[in-house]
């Protein structure tokens, strides 16, 4: 079992109150003092090394010393300047370093002593106790200021690392955000690409016989989607490194991706020998051309699609129908494909990632079958409120 150690009193306080006592005892002996003076010196002065430590003891040994002169019939200038200072420090110090009731307590101890005092030597007189007043609750209010000028620094002080610790945990959070987010767009840019450039290779190697001319357009299709993806994964991988972004920058190779590139989407999926039939729809009332469209919308409708013609192409068999109707409040999107075999066969990380996309701008997906088909269908909302994901 430990035992707690008492606190030792500071060496600073210790010196003040040697000080103190040194000057006293000088000037009691130059003024050819009573011995009981000295006792009471040493009571009033010597407390002083406790002002921090146990300032409530201070200020009751100290005050209680002024109150015994008193009875004696002294006045606290018979102990010199020291003594006074001394007592001052004391009731500063209980205002400043007490905890809890110990403030008002060392104030009403002392008021008590020193009225005490004052009415045993000379009576009561208001005169004098107005001024014995004024002096003993000056610096008692002195250090209860300071008090609270400390405590309200401190409080400003922790709600600023607060803030300081939110801020980072914030940063932390948009961090994993980021990075999660790039490898979503890695994984449908990757997965999507050499799904479609496995197709374009093995169209080749069986027309490489027969139609040379058609096997050799195959591989350069498949050639140019792995350049495009190529560059794409680059960018991404660049939003993570700052010199490599700005180097990316300087080069011109920031891809974008939208609705509006559908069309090469679905002729690239097509080169590849998938049967896909897009119709794209824009809302009459908006006259008869697209929108502005919230960027962080765009490109998820962009790569929902992407990921629904990947899925088609892993899973699915026959025409791949791609129905994009985009509005000035929403997109909507309807990709449905004949089933190969029993839906799920897979990891579900496309359709995961097709839903997390749907909801980071506030839209909803639902993927599953209907019949004999595979229907995905996405509604993305064009609120002002929508996150921008790096378009």
């Amino acid at each position: 079992m430990s035992v707690a150690r008492p606190h030792l009193p500071p060496l600073l306080d210790v010196a003040l109150a040697c000080g103190l006592t040194v000057l006293g005892v000088a000037q009691l002996l130059f003024e050819e003092a009573a011995p009981a003076a000295f006792v009471l010196l040493l009571a009033m002065t010597l407390p002083v090394m406790l002002r921090r430590s146990a300032p409530l003891v201070a200020v009751a040994v100290g005050w209680l010393a002024l109150f015994v002169e008193g009875g004696l019939g002294e006045d606290v200038t018979s102990q010199g300047y020291a003594a006074i200072l001394a007592l001052w420090i004391t009731v500063y110090s209980v205002a400043r370093h007490g905890s809890g009731a110990q403030p008002l307590a060392g104030l009403v101890w002392a008021m008590a002593c020193v009225v005490g005092s004052v009415t045993t030597t000379s009576g009561p007189d208001l005169p004098s106790l107005l001024l014995t007043t004024i002096i003993t609750v000056t610096p008692w209010l002195a250090g209860n200021l300071i008090r609270r000028e400390g405590a309200r620094r401190a409080r400003a002080e922790e709600v600023a690392d607060l803030a300081r610790l939110e801020a980072g945990q914030r940063a932390t959070e948009a961090v994993a955000e980021e990075r999660t987010r790039i490898a979503r767009e890695v994984h449908d840019v990757l997965g999507h690409t050499l799904g479609l450039m496995v197709l374009q290779l093995g169209a080749a190697d069986e027309a490489m016989d027969r139609d040379p001319v058609g096997a050799r357009e195959a591989v350069r299709s498949a050639r140019r989607a792995g350049k495009d993806a190529l560059a794409e994964v680059r960018y991404l991988i660049s939003l993570q490194d700052p010199v490599a972004e700005e180097q990316v920058a300087e080069e011109q190779v920031r891809p974008t991706r939208g609705l509006d590139d559908l069309p090469e989407l679905v002729a690239r999926n097509r080169r590849a020998g998938v049967d896909v039939d897009l119709e794209l729809v824009v809302d009459p009332l908006e006259g008869g051309s697209w929108v502005p469209v919230p960027a962080a919308a765009d490109l998820a409708a962009y790569r929902i699609v992407q990921e629904a013609l990947t899925n088609a192409v892993r899973h699915g068999v026959g025409r791949v129908q791609v129905d994009v109707r985009r509005t000035g409040a929403d997109t909507r999107i309807v990709v449905r494909n004949r089933m190969a075999g029993v839906c799920g066969d897979g990891s579900g990380r496309g359709l995961i990632g097709m839903t997390e996309r749907a909801r980071s701008c506030g839209g909803t997906l639902s993927a599953d079958r209907v019949g004999d088909d595979f229907v995905v269908e996405a509604l993305l909302p064009h609120g002002d409120s929508a996150p921008d994901l790096g378009r």
